[in-house]
């Protein structure tokens, strides 16, 4: 766990300590520094799951993403996963960019993290099994045709991004252009 434990007076070393026992594992709880320089200089464990809190890991979830080649942050989602028994087993997924207020209604930001967190979504809480691989399948052919929005060295819009994956998945939209991307327009 990387958090600031000083700033709660010793008081989450208790809770950290009673939520180890309760599951049976071992939990760590550094500073955040600590954690940030294991992580660069040694990457993560195989099993190792980060806890921090919500500013520390919206800047350093770039790190273990860089280190174990799990593409940029542009792409990808965080799963988050509440822990105080009142909301036990609540489930949050956000895409890992932030809002990008600043590109709205310009059809420029990235969707394939949205896209991801659907699809785990709509495989672990709804039944749709295979919709992770399916997903991962059709963002693969977009990557193999170079089909990408800017932040990621393309050219192409939200849009033509949604339409390929959507055709990929072999459900093109009405309108959507998605036959075209298919052929490789």
């Amino acid at each position: 766990m990387a958090y600031k434990c000083h700033l709660l007076d010793g008081a989450l070393d208790d809770w950290v300590r009673r939520a180890a026992e309760r599951h049976g594992v071992e939990i760590r709880l550094c500073q955040p520094d600590t954690v940030n320089r294991d992580l660069i200089a040694h990457g993560l464990p195989p099993g190792t799951v980060v806890v921090a809190g919500n500013e520390w890991a919206d800047i350093m979830h770039v790190v273990p993403l860089d280190r174990l080649g799990g593409e940029r942050q542009e792409s990808r989602f965080t799963e988050d996963v509440h822990l105080p028994p009142g909301v036990a087993g609540l489930v949050e997924f956000q895409t890992g960019h932030g809002s990008a207020d600043d590109l709205e209604g310009r059809a420029l930001v990235n969707p394939v993290a949205a896209i991801r967190a659907a699809a785990a979504v709509a495989e672990r809480h709804v039944g749709c099994a295979g919709a992770v691989a399916a997903v991962e399948g059709a963002l693969a052919g977009l990557a193999a045709r170079g089909l990408c929005t800017a932040d990621l060295g393309g050219s192409a819009s939200k849009g033509e991004v949604v339409a390929g994956v959507l055709a990929g998945l072999g459900v093109p939209g009405p309108g959507s252009g998605a036959e075209a991307l298919v052929a490789g327009a």
